[in-house]
């Protein structure tokens, strides 16, 4: 999307202004603060376009047909999908809304750039020429500045001056001529068109254009004396036209002019300030270049955005000397339950759902995971067989061993594909599947109840802890004689206290049957192990729980009394 990509292009080029604008702007070593403003302009254009998957040509083994990530969320599934949908919607209108804007603002920006050519090429047409050592002078009724463009000097009848200055203007202007400042000029227009809304990139071209009269003026200076020059410039400092795009002797920097011109030069070792650039360039290189096995993967769902250099990539051979597992195929694998629909662009969308409706039916957040708030992204590469099965799942991608093995359950249990297809042929085919675990708000501070060590591994903990409590009462509760005696049946209701520390206590009957019963349930609960304390967040908590014991004679026992 080019408003994502103008948006790098902004991130890019601002990191590398504020660089030079807090190591650079102040030395004197104006060619190289050119090259490097030039230099840093086509790098931040050029370096988001760096493959969001140039990771994978470093590692063949990994493969090129990716799913898109899938969120797995704590609760309902597809209801966060449900609500994500209406949300990218929603961003989606506003996208081309400012998508639309910039475009409007990219068409004056272009419409004001011709216009300035179209200057030029008045100015040129209606002139009288005249041939220099290596470029044109062209004298104009109109009246402006003296300024140059590429091999064009441009010089108004009406600008009148001794000898001395207009030797000093020419030395000036053949600078701008013979050290191509045009050409990044140009360059910096360019740049202000595509990112007009983008205020650094008019200080970009401020300082570039700074930076040529620093070196056209140190041109001047080694001919001629830098108090002469100096005066003329402040002589001929008064406004008059100038073409947008020119180079031109006259500028509104005149004062940061004469200071450079008079400061003492930087000593050599200061050069060694741009090996600073160094370390910002590999950041941003590898930023883009690996945040495609990040959350923000650009991937391709069963093949069908796969990337053209990924093409090119040869078959992966496994090391037991089985059947090749190739990486680009014909026709993709699908997912099961489509193949009834004959048009591929249906069957897939098809097949594409039914996969996700498997994942979000299947997957389910591990306890401990949620309980430390961990989230992030897992993948699973795996091979779908030439009869459709699925084979050697593996994590690729680690990020908590329950989160691990919870992602690799799913895709091991999944259902046959439709095998890949290769010349007509079935074949195997590489997949990884990326899922995201991810946490709301309301997820991070929900309460995780308690439960016992040995249930920490179980699906449900709390089904779990409460089949531990029952069978512990079964084996610890005793039916008091004295009730017995007296037929007395009923339940008995406690209020129990977990602390933060997971110790179980009994707080109060909530409900009595008869003292000797009340005692019993007390007396059974105190021999209830340690429990992992409910936690908030990351934090332990104490928590209650209600539980009901039940006191029932048999009916021999019943009848008896």
């Amino acid at each position: 999307m080019l408003l994502t990509y103008l948006l790098k292009v902004a991130l890019c080029w601002s990191a590398f202004y504020l660089l030079y604008a807090g190591f650079f702007r102040s030395e004197t070593f104006f060619r190289a603060n050119r090259f490097y403003l030039t230099g840093s302009l086509v790098l931040g254009a050029l370096l988001p376009l760096v493959p969001e998957q140039w990771y994978l040509l470093q590692e063949p083994e990994l493969v090129s047909y990716t799913l898109q990530p899938l969120v797995v969320g704590v609760d309902q599934i597809g209801q966060a999908v449900a609500e994500a949908e209406s949300s990218a919607t929603g961003i989606l209108g506003w996208m081309q809304l400012l998508s639309l804007v910039n475009i409007l603002g990219i068409v004056v920006g272009a419409g004001r750039f011709t216009w300035a050519l179209w200057q030029l090429s008045g100015l040129r047409r209606d002139a009288a020429k005249e041939h220099a050592n290596g470029y044109t002078i062209y004298h104009t009724d109109k009246p402006h500045l003296p300024f140059s463009f590429f091999k064009s000097l441009y010089w108004s009848r009406h600008f009148q001056t001794d000898e001395l200055s207009r030797q000093n203007i020419l030395r000036h202007e053949e600078a701008h001529i013979f050290q191509w400042h045009s050409l990044d000029v140009v360059l910096a227009e360019l740049a202000a068109i595509a990112l007009w809304w983008f205020p650094v990139v008019r200080l970009y071209r401020k300082e570039i254009k700074t930076t040529h009269e620093y070196l056209a003026d140190e041109h001047v200076t080694r001919w001629f004396s830098k108090k002469e020059y100096g005066r003329l410039l402040l002589r001929q400092s008064q406004s008059g036209m100038q073409v947008a795009i020119s180079n031109a002797i006259f500028s509104s920097q005149l004062k940061r002019r004469i200071i450079m011109m008079t400061r003492t030069k930087s000593p050599r070792r200061a050069q060694l300030k741009y090996l600073t650039a160094l370390p910002l360039l590999a950041f941003l290189f590898f930023s883009f270049a690996s945040s495609g096995n990040e959350e923000t993967a650009p991937v391709s769902s069963a093949g069908s955005t796969a990337t053209d250099h990924l093409a090119a990539l040869t078959d992966t051979i496994p090391e037991d000397g089985s059947e090749p597992v190739f990486k680009v195929v014909d026709e993709p694998p699908l997912f099961s339950g489509c193949d009834q629909i004959e048009d591929f662009k249906k069957r897939k969308e098809c097949a594409d759902e039914m996969m996700l409706n498997y994942i979000f039916k299947n997957v389910k957040y591990p306890a401990d995971a949620r309980e430390k708030g961990i989230e992030g992204m897992v993948v699973v590469n795996f091979i779908i067989e030439k009869n459709g099965s699925v084979s050697s799942a593996k994590v690729v991608r680690s990020l908590h061993p329950s989160l691990d093995q919870e992602a690799l359950r799913v895709v091991e249990n999944m259902p046959d594909w439709t095998p890949g297809k290769r010349e007509g042929k079935p074949v195997r085919v590489a997949y990884n599947m990326p899922l995201r675990f991810k946490l709301d708000e309301k997820d991070k501070d929900a309460l995780i109840p308690a439960y016992f060590p040995s249930c920490a591994k179980a699906s449900d903990r709390k089904e779990c802890s409460a089949e531990l409590i029952m069978k512990h009462l079964m084996e610890n509760l005793r039916y008091p004689e004295t009730a017995k005696k007296e037929g007395i049946q009923g339940n008995v209701v406690l209020k129990l206290v977990i602390d933060s520390n997971g110790i179980i206590s009994v707080k109060e009957v909530i409900k009595s049957l008869h003292p000797d019963c009340d005692q019993a349930a007390k007396d059974a609960v105190k021999g209830l192990p340690q429990m992992v304390p409910a936690h908030k967040g990351k934090k332990p908590v104490a928590t209650e729980m209600v539980l009901p014991i039940s006191f029932r004679l048999s009916n021999e026992e019943g009848t008896k009394n």
